[in-house]
């Protein structure tokens, strides 16, 4: 079926129809909360109107790199673009510095910032560059969010060795899989990486997981083993955080968790936000929005 293309921007109201204050009662727990008011707002219709009203693509923002003819072959859709203003800019890169990827900042009501980079899973021609901005970046954390084959359509490269094995990116450059271990539900994999730079004699270790159960433009096939898999990812985030700081100290970039996918890293980002204070749905949206285009894709998706 022929991919339509969303409209440049859309009128995005101000208020929340379906209101960001605190439920009355004793529900102290935000993430009930926040189900809650999501429930009603599906129930209701306010939440579908609302999505449809939202701009995909914020108007104010241009997208000028990502559509250089030299960095066309670079984007795996043609439809899902970094905005100048929050692309990943890299700066050692032999073909340029240009990639398909977006700082997202998202701020939680209780004034803590998560940092996240969401980026297109790589194709076979910018796996080298995908490296690289995971050494730039100083990230620790690599959560995939799609698997590589998906209907006979490969869904993203594999960008990464066997286990046991050693991918050469470069004469100097390589990343190495030292182990791979699945769930016993198959739902998601996780994988650990050495990052190689035998010019800067860094060896950077890299946390990979992978959540295999989200089928492309569907919803995941059991909530609850996606809900286990961001608790998961939280716990992995928390870990590499000490190691972040220290480098953070030493470098002005600190470290940030890279996340693969479209929709299912706008639903992962909200997840990993939403427990730590009562929000409102829509502006979450609404926000993501301004960071990078097409972050939430299409509308029955939870």
């Amino acid at each position: 079926m022929e991919e339509e293309e969303e409209p440049l921007y859309q009128y995005v109201p101000e208020t929340d129809e379906m209101g960001s204050q605190s439920l009355d009662g004793c529900l102290d727990d935000s993430f009930t909360q926040s189900l809650l008011l999501l429930n009603d707002g599906l129930a209701s219709g306010a939440l579908l109107t609302q999505y449809e009203q939202m701009y995909r693509k914020n108007p104010d923002l241009p997208i000028t790199e990502a559509r250089k003819s030299e960095n066309i072959p670079k984007n795996r859709y043609r439809d899902i673009s970094p905005y100048d203003c929050t692309r990943v800019v890299l700066v050692n890169s032999s073909s340029g510095d240009y990639i398909n990827a977006n700082y997202v900042n998202m701020e939680i009501p209780n004034g803590t910032v998560n940092r996240y980079i969401a980026t297109q899973g790589p194709l076979a021609t910018t796996t080298l560059d995908f490296w690289r901005m995971v050494q730039q970046e100083s990230s620790h954390l690599v959560v995939m969010l799609t698997t590589v084959m998906e209907a006979g359509r490969q869904k993203c490269y594999q960008y990464w060795p066997v286990t046991g094995e050693e991918l050469e990116l470069t004469d100097d450059f390589s990343v190495k899989c030292l182990s791979e271990q699945a769930d016993a539900t198959g739902s998601f994999v996780f994988r650990e990486f050495i990052l190689s730079d035998t010019k800067t004699g860094e060896n950077r270790s890299i946390q990979h997981m992978q959540y295999l159960a989200w089928p492309d433009h569907c919803v995941p096939s059991d909530p609850q083993q996606f809900l286990e898999f961001t608790e998961k990812v939280r716990t992995a985030r928390n870990k590499t955080l000490l190691q972040e700081i220290e480098e953070s100290l030493k470098q002005d970039s600190s470290g940030k968790e890279l996340q693969l996918g479209v929709t299912s890293i706008g639903l992962l980002v909200f997840q990993n936000g939403i427990r730590v204070n009562t929000f409102s749905w829509a502006k979450m949206v609404k926000v993501s929005f301004k960071r990078k285009d097409f972050f939430i894709q299409l509308r029955r998706e939870p």
